[in-house]
């Protein structure tokens, strides 16, 4: 395997971890991170890359709410 196949399989394995959920959808930091990735692996394979689409909630922005709704604050 030459060098630049075998920086492209390890570019192949980070998107796999980047796109199992729970990292890709956490927050639009790490949804950017994913599409950055597919970029860049669309420069070498010559393909368009498959976005996913950006969920319609970040799963921080729930765990900040869930962390608000335990802590008994009132918003008034």
């Amino acid at each position: 395997m030459s060098e630049i196949e075998d920086r492209l399989k390890k570019l192949e394995d980070l998107i796999k971890i980047q796109a199992d959920d729970g990292n890709w959808n956490y927050n639009d930091y790490m949804y950017g991170l994913l599409n950055g990735m597919l970029l860049a692996q669309s420069v070498f394979d010559d393909k368009t890359p498959d976005y996913p689409d950006a969920p319609n909630q970040w799963i921080s922005d729930l765990e900040t709410l869930d962390k608000f709704n335990k802590s008994g604050a009132v918003v008034k």
